[in-house]
Formats: C-alpha cells, structure tokens, sequence
C-alpha cells in the first residue's frame, strides 16, 4: 500500500507542476467560451501516458482551474 501511496503521490505531483508551468503559456489554450466578463479555455497536457484536459476561466488577468478531466 505505501508504494501505491508513493506513486499516486508522485504522479499528482508531477500532473500539478506540468499545469501550473503550461498555464503561463497561455498562447496554447483553446478557447472555447467567450463572455462580456469572462472567457473559457480548454488546455490539453500529456503526462505520461495520460493526457488531461484543463478547463480555465480566465476573468482579467485571473486565471481559475474549472476542471481537469482524464
């Protein structure tokens, strides 16, 4: 069980640390919602042998994690 701990532990790590580098690209988003006081985008990261898809809201210059989808 600890090993399993271990690399759960280790993978969501390493799937936080590749968002928040990628985030700031933000030339590689796909919008997909745009609104008056907000936009939607759609950020599709590959760790691994999983790719994730990220749903960001970005209101300004906020950006917020809706979602992350397997």
């Amino acid at each position: 069980i600890h090993w399993y701990i271990s690399k759960s532990d280790s993978l969501y790590n390493e799937i936080i640390d590749k968002i928040e580098d990628t985030i700031e690209k933000w030339y590689l988003w796909n919008i997909f919602e745009t609104k008056l006081n907000y936009e939607k985008s759609k950020l599709v990261i590959s760790i691994r042998s999983y790719t994730l898809k990220v749903i960001i809201k970005r209101i300004n210059n906020d950006v917020f994690v809706e979602d992350i989808l397997f």
